[in-house]
């Protein structure tokens, strides 16, 4: 599960949650209960798609009110947020190979 540290903007892949089973989830680092579960955004400001997306914490879990905007796009961010179509994710890829 991928995790973001509420106070750093650490991001935390592969966080073992099975002891700890509340949200927020302690950081693995300091101890300290910051941890929250992310949602992926894959768009850019320009309304096109990118193969790294931006993890970003839902308002909604933070306990702000609120719609939760997207840092990097400007866009909503919502539970299970939607990845762009596909022909743009194959755009993203395209341009990604030619760097």
């Amino acid at each position: 599960m991928t995790m973001m540290d509420s106070e750093t903007g650490e991001v935390f892949t592969g966080v073992d949650i099975k002891s700890d089973k509340t949200i927020p989830f302690a950081n693995p680092k300091t101890g300290k209960r910051t941890l929250f579960p992310v949602e992926s955004c894959y768009w850019t400001r320009d309304g096109k798609a990118k193969m790294e997306p931006t993890f970003v914490i839902l308002n909604e879990r933070l306990g702000k009110p609120g719609q939760t905007l997207c840092p990097d796009c400007g866009k909503p961010v919502k539970r299970f947020n939607p990845r762009p179509p596909d022909n743009l994710m194959q755009a993203a890829w395209e341009a990604s190979q030619r760097k």
